[in-house]
């Protein structure tokens, strides 16, 4: 039905006709167009109306799309990459065969519920503050970046007040920091971290690294290594094992079936990470010989491993002539009388004359603590081979090229040539072995040997609670082996 309606303006006189259309119900959508008409101007306006059908239809529509996208879904061959972390858990969609992970962060509160999820991705650097350490020359050190930005974080302060023997942890991707952890006391430390933009912020929380005490022990069946992971040993802490008793045990030719072996080490617990830390006490029985080791740091700061009754199980190798040639040994260690001054008194080494200009060799691995002129010893190397061992080279020509102090050198490195520099009658090396700061006859070390420790008694007090561990271990170590030999047997005569 259509009708026209015709108005006037009464200020302007204007005539406006409008045009009226009105349709029947049908099942579609109803939809009622207006048209105005102003003078010469033309306007126009829609106006849409959805009624109860309409919703239907959209919800139907919608139905169809999605029931489309499950199918695509199942039976399709394209892959949907999928962006995993190692530690975060995942919220898992399933439509019939089709997996999507979605990552889903978790709080550290909740994350630390579960430490033993796996060992940290990034490694730890375990820092103990010594006596003028900054942070710069840590971060110089280590090869650390990212200094200035970490230097702005609201507590960054405390980063310019360390004190000796403070601890400080850093975690680090290749040379940037992702976590730095600086204990303040008892109670708490200064957190430094990276966030998702890349930014460092820090905070002071209570102290979030803990330590357990973790033993494991077994017995060889086939190989000492699948032993040790049958045990829960890993590979890292195996090595370490093996690096402990290198110099009384071959691994490669001296292990056999029914070997035990026991290890008493450190686990740190990190936010969400596990980090192995250093064997306590460690013991094998190899061809029924019983040999152990007790971690021990003196009061110098100095750690070693030793045997229950405190002999060392480092041992060290020197030349006793560390010269390529030699004439013959002109003087001896011992009280001579000078062949300059005329008086006795105590020679310090042994001297082994030489022509001019015969190499000369390190009696050991170690590192160069001096180089350069030293009084009547002329032109001198000393060489710290441990912290309680030095060898000494006097009246030496020349020092080899691109050696300096802090030079790492192994045994029967060339570190110079024979000469007669400061006072002395003719061309020869003249050199000294020193432990713990006195000289000692350097032909009583013509085989391997080690050094017994300083203070026996702080030792064993120390020590007593890891040998009394180790003891109540290998008991129950033996009823394992006592238990895997019958069933041996069993096996056999069956």
């Amino acid at each position: 039905m259509r009708y026209f309606k015709t108005n006037i303006n009464p200020l302007t006189g204007i005539k406006t006709q409008t045009n009226c259309t009105f349709k029947t119900k049908n099942p579609f959508p109803e939809m009622i167009v207006k048209h105005q008409y102003l003078g010469t101007y033309h306007t126009s306006s829609h106006n849409v109306r959805y009624g109860l059908n309409t919703k239907l239809l959209i919800a139907i529509i919608s139905s169809i799309i999605m029931l489309s996208f499950f199918w695509w879904l199942n039976n399709s061959n394209a892959s949907i990459p999928i962006v995993s972390t190692p530690i975060s858990p995942k919220l898992t969609l399933k439509a019939n065969t089709s997996l999507i992970s979605i990552p889903i962060k978790i709080s550290p509160k909740l994350s630390s519920l579960n430490p033993n999820e796996g060992l940290s991705q990034l490694p730890w650097l375990h820092l103990r503050i010594k006596s003028g350490d900054t942070l710069s020359s840590i971060f110089k050190k280590n090869n650390l970046n990212q200094l200035y930005k970490i230097s702005q974080t609201e507590y960054s302060e405390q980063l310019r007040k360390l004190k000796i023997n403070q601890e400080l942890h850093i975690r680090h991707d290749a040379n940037n920091i992702k976590d730095l952890i600086l204990v303040l006391n008892k109670t708490d430390e200064l957190h430094i971290f990276q966030t998702e933009t890349k930014e460092f912020t820090s905070e002071i929380r209570p102290i979030g690294r803990t330590t357990k005490i973790v033993s494991v022990h077994g017995i060889v069946e086939t190989t000492l290594l699948a032993a040790a992971k049958q045990a829960g040993l890993s590979k890292q802490q195996l090595d370490k094992y093996m690096n402990i008793f290198i110099q009384d045990v071959d691994f490669k030719r001296d292990i056999k079936i029914g070997d035990r072996f026991i290890a008493v080490y450190k686990q740190y617990h990190m936010e969400n990470n596990i980090e192995e830390g250093p064997i306590l006490a460690a013991e094998i029985i190899n061809k029924g010989k019983v040999h152990q080791a007790l971690r021990y740091t003196d009061k110098t700061g100095h750690t070693e491993y030793y045997t229950p009754t405190g002999a060392s199980l480092k041992k060290i190798s020197l030349l006793t002539a560390p010269v390529a040639s030699f004439k013959r040994v002109s003087s001896y260690f011992g009280v001579r009388r000078h062949p300059i001054s005329g008086r006795k008194h105590l020679h310090t080494g042994i001297d082994y004359s030489a022509s001019h200009g015969t190499p000369i060799m390190a009696a050991g691995d170690a590192k160069v603590k001096f180089l350069g002129r030293k009084g009547g010893y002329g032109k001198v190397i000393v060489l710290e081979h441990d912290l309680r061992i030095q060898t000494l080279y006097a009246h030496m020509s020349k020092f080899s090229k691109n050696l300096k102090v802090g030079s790492e050198v192994s045994q029967g490195e060339f570190i110079g040539y024979v000469g007669k520099t400061g006072k002395t009658t003719g061309s020869h090396l003249h050199y000294e072995v020193l432990i713990d700061n006195k000289h000692k006859n350097p032909l009583d070390f013509k085989t391997s040997f080690s050094l017994p420790i300083l203070t026996q008694s702080n030792f064993l007090e120390k020590t007593k609670k890891m040998l009394a561990q180790l003891s109540s271990i290998n008991k129950s170590s033996t009823k394992l082996a006592h238990v895997s030999t019958l069933n041996n047997v069993a096996g056999i005569t069956r």
